[in-house]
C-alpha cells in the first residue's frame, strides 16, 4: 500500500517542486544544457521523456545532498552578518534571458561570492568537463549580474552511499564563458525554429550516453568504430585491469581446489578465520522446465534488462 502512496505522489510532488524553484526547462537554455550534447538538450526539451520511479527516486538523492550542504552553510553563517547563503539562485545573460542559471548555493562572505554546484555521485579524482563548464558558466552570469563583485567557484560532490565529500575549486576562464555563451545562443536558436531539421543537431559523447533515452537513434552511433578519447582510455584500462584479474582468479581456483583436498574445517590463526564445510542443496534445471512445462516457467519469468560489456 505504502509502495503504490509512493509511486503515485511522489511524481507529483517532485514535478511541482521542480516547476517552482527551475521553471518550464523546455523554454530557455541552463547552465546544465551548455555542457551536454546538442541533441540530447534539443530532443529533451521538444520531446520530453516520462520519468520512472526508479529515476525520480534517484533525483531526490540529489534533494538530500543539496539539504546536507544547505543546513551546513547556514550553520556556517550563524548571526554573522558579513555571511549569507543563497540557494537556487537565479542569474540570467543580460542580451538574452532566455540563456539562464539555477546556481545551487552562492555563499557570500565578506564581500567574495561563491558559486557552489552540487552533484551527487560517486568521487571521482578529476571533475568531468561539464561539471567545469557549469559552474564556469554560473560565475560568469554572476559577474555580469554583480560587476563589482569577486566571485569563486566549486564543484562539490557528495557520495551518499559510501559517505564521502569530495571538492574541486574552479578557476573562472573569461573565453571558456564566452564559448559557453555562444553554444547556448546556438542551442536556443535551434530550440526556436519553427521546422528544425532533427539531423542537424550536432552530437556530443560522453560517459552520459548510455542513460540518454534518445541515444537508440543516435546518429553518433551509426558508426561503432568512432568512440570519444575518453572512452578508449577507459576500455584500455578495463582490458588491462581484467587480463590481471583473470590470472589471479586461475591462482585462487588454484588454491581453493588445494585448500578443499585437505576436507571439513574451522580455523582462527593469524587475525584469519577460514573455515570449509560440505553442504548439499536442490537445483532447478531452466531449460527442462521450459520443456516441460512451458506455461508454468512463462508464468513466473519475469523480463529484466541488462548490458552486456565484451572486450577482449
Amino acid at each position: 500500500m505504502i509502495k503504490k502512496i509512493i509511486e503515485d505522489c511522489l511524481p507529483q510532488i517532485a514535478s511541482e517542486k521542480g516547476f517552482a524553484d527551475l521553471g518550464n526547462r523546455s523554454e530557455y537554455i541552463g547552465a546544465s544544457d551548455v555542457g551536454q550534447c546538442p541533441r540530447k538538450t534539443i530532443m529533451g526539451k521538444l520531446f520530453p521523456q516520462p520519468i520512472t520511479i526508479e529515476q525520480q527516486i534517484i533525483f531526490e538523492r540529489g534533494h538530500l545532498a543539496e539539504n546536507i550542504v544547505h543546513e551546513s552553510l547556514i550553520q556556517y553563517c550563524g548571526a554573522d552578518r558579513y555571511k549569507k547563503v543563497s540557494a537556487q539562485v537565479e542569474v540570467c545573460y543580460p542580451n538574452n534571458r532566455s540563456i539562464k542559471a539555477h546556481i545551487d548555493f552562492v555563499l557570500e562572505d565578506h564581500g567574495v561570492k561563491t558559486v557552489i554546484e552540487n552533484k551527487t555521485a560517486t568521487i571521482v579524482s578529476e571533475p568531468y568537463d561539464s561539471w567545469v563548464e557549469q559552474c564556469i558558466f554560473q560565475q560568469g552570469l554572476l559577474m555580469l549580474e554583480n560587476p563589482d563583485s569577486r566571485v569563486n567557484g566549486y564543484v562539490l560532490c557528495l557520495d551518499l552511499k559510501s559517505g564521502k565529500i569530495a571538492e574541486f575549486k574552479v578557476e573562472y576562464d573569461e573565453s571558456v564563458f564566452q564559448n559557453l555563451i555562444e553554444r547556448a545562443e546556438y542551442l536556443l536558436d535551434l530550440l526556436e525554429q519553427r521546422d528544425l531539421d532533427l539531423n542537424i543537431i550536432p552530437t556530443k559523447q560522453s560517459v552520459l550516453c548510455g542513460y540518454c533515452a534518445f541515444q537508440a537513434d543516435c546518429p553518433a552511433y551509426a558508426d561503432k568504430g568512432e568512440i570519444p578519447d575518453d572512452l578508449k582510455e577507459l576500455i584500455k584500462k578495463y582490458s588491462v585491469t581484467n587480463i590481471k584479474k583473470k590470472q589471479f582468479d586461475k591462482e585462487i581456483d588454484t588454491l581453493k581446489e588445494v585448500i578443499a583436498s585437505y576436507g571439513p574445517f574451522k580455523a582462527v590463526f593469524d587475525g584469519i578465520k577460514a573455515s570449509y564445510t560440505v553442504s548439499s542443496m536442490m537445483s532447478l534445471d531452466v531449460r527442462a522446465l521450459k520443456a516441460n512445462e512451458p506455461e508454468l516457467a512463462e508464468m513466473y519469468s519475469t523480463p529484466k534488462e541488462f548490458g552486456r560489456l565484451t572486450i577482449s
